[in-house]
Order: structure tokens, then sequence, then C-alpha cells
């Protein structure tokens, strides 16, 4: 339980790390595609 437990719980942590960056960045791109093509 121990090691993989610790490894499980470290991957969580990058997870929700990660999921911000993933989320704005997508948002931006979109917003950029959006308002490129509205012109």
């Amino acid at each position: 339980m121990g090691q993989a437990t610790a490894k499980g719980v470290n991957n969580g942590i990058v997870y929700l790390m990660i999921i911000p960056y993933i989320l704005i960045g997508g948002v931006a791109f979109f917003l950029y595609r959006y308002l490129k093509d509205s012109k």
C-alpha cells in the first residue's frame, strides 16, 4: 500500500496542477480562433 499509494497521490497532484492550464489553454485557443474568424 505504501509506495503505490504515494505514487497515485503524486499523479493526482500532477493532474490537478495540469488541468487548470489545459482549461485556460483551451479557452484561449477557442477565443483566439473565434476572434480571428469574426473579423
